[in-house]
């Protein structure tokens, strides 16, 4: 239905229509954008790793998971006791 319904675009489509609302950003920088977001806000690894196309979370943790500092130091708090 999704096929039926949305205009499937070209990625290089994609891209020129990104950069035209976002200057200074790729596309790629929002995927990482989305991964971080999407963890700092407790959907769990798999979850994002399958929203990505990954196969293994090892590549959205690796790759496309930035965690500010501050959300780092908040996770710390966790184990304090």
């Amino acid at each position: 239905r999704i096929k039926k319904d949305l205009p499937l675009k070209q990625t290089t489509e994609l891209t020129k229509i990104f950069a035209k609302f976002v200057s200074g950003y790729r596309m790629y920088d929002l995927r990482h954008t989305f991964a971080t977001r999407c963890q700092t806000c407790g959907v769990p690894q798999h979850v994002v790793a399958r929203w990505l196309g990954h196969k293994s979370d090892k590549i959205t943790d690796n790759t496309y998971t930035h965690f500010p500092t501050e959300f780092m130091l908040k996770m710390a708090k966790k184990v304090e006791y």
